[in-house]
């Protein structure tokens, strides 16, 4: 699905949108199957264990005084486990140990949620974002601009940048780079 969102402002934070959606995508997943964790995966992944279930991408267009993004999300609802294996992903149905997910329900359950967090101050949102983080306090490999190195995740700027501690200790942003499963 693709979302539109429209947004009058001097100082646009075009990440704003993506942070909405993942959260409210992460929340309607969690409401419909609650025994599955789930996460999001900096920048625009969201995950079931360590396997991919979704992506967030959005693209952005501003003219000085409106932000327009457009926001798209691809979820893997029902596809069976054997044909996502090969790729490390996973579907909805597949976690659930195979039971089927309806759509519409959890249509539904997006845009509920979607609308709750859009009544939210952004320090919330972020904040819930936040705390879905997948990797946090984990040494982890991220890959940036051809380099490969470990990495602890600290957390996401406003802005949407990775923030990171490298092995020397010292930290650093980046929103280049990809974090490595």
């Amino acid at each position: 699905m693709s979302l539109l969102f429209r947004e009058a402002s001097r100082q646009p934070q075009p990440f704003r949108w993506t942070r909405l959606v993942s959260v409210a995508l992460v929340d309607a997943i969690a409401q419909l199957l609650p025994s599955i964790d789930v996460a999001i995966k900096w920048p625009n992944d969201v995950l079931i264990g360590r396997r991919k279930v979704a992506g967030v991408l959005a693209e952005s267009s501003w003219n000085g005084v409106e932000l327009v993004t457009i926001v798209g999300v691809g979820l893997n609802v029902n596809v069976p486990a054997e044909q996502l294996a090969a790729f490390g992903a996973t579907s909805l149905s597949a976690a659930a140990a195979g039971g089927r997910v309806e759509r519409a329900e959890l249509l539904r359950a997006i845009v509920a949620r979607l609308d709750a967090r859009l009544a939210e101050p952004g320090d919330t949102v972020r904040t819930a974002w936040d705390a879905r983080l997948w990797g946090r306090g984990q040494r982890l490999r991220l890959l940036d601009l051809g380099r490969e190195e470990d990495v602890v995740v600290l957390g996401v700027d406003l802005d949407g940048a990775l923030r990171v501690r490298l092995a020397d200790g010292t930290e650093r942003t980046t929103t280049t780079g990809e974090l490595i499963l």
